[in-house]
C-alpha cells in the first residue's frame, strides 16, 4: 500500500469541475472579443463541488489502496502540496486538450 501524505490539517478548500467544462470555460475566454478579459483571473470552479484536500483524501483511498498520512509541518509543506496538486489538475487538462 501507498500513503497519500496530507501536509497541514487539510482543511485547505479547492473546487473540482469536470475537466470537459473547464475547457468551455477556457475556449469561451479565449475566443471573447472583450478585451478587458486580458490579463485577468478566472475562477472556472463552481462553489458547490468544493471540497477540502482532507475529503478528497478520504475519497481517494475509497476508490484505491491508498492511505492517509497525516503531516502536520511547516507552512511551506501546504504550499508545495497546493502547487503540485495544481500542476497536476494542469498536466489532466492539457492531457485532455491533446486527446481532442
Amino acid at each position: 500500500h501507498k500513503n497519500l501524505i496530507i501536509y497541514g490539517d487539510g482543511e485547505q478548500k479547492r473546487s473540482f469541475s469536470d475537466v470537459r467544462d473547464c475547457i468551455i470555460a477556457v475556449e469561451r475566454i479565449m475566443n471573447s472579443n472583450r478585451e478587458d478579459l486580458c490579463g485577468q483571473v478566472f475562477n472556472i470552479g463552481p462553489d458547490d463541488n468544493e471540497m477540502s484536500i482532507k475529503q478528497l483524501a478520504t475519497l481517494v483511498t475509497q476508490l484505491s489502496e491508498v492511505y492517509i498520512k497525516f503531516d502536520v509541518s511547516q507552512l511551506i509543506n501546504n504550499i508545495v502540496f497546493d502547487f503540485l496538486l495544481e500542476c497536476f489538475f494542469l498536466n489532466l487538462l492539457l492531457f485532455t486538450i491533446n486527446q481532442l
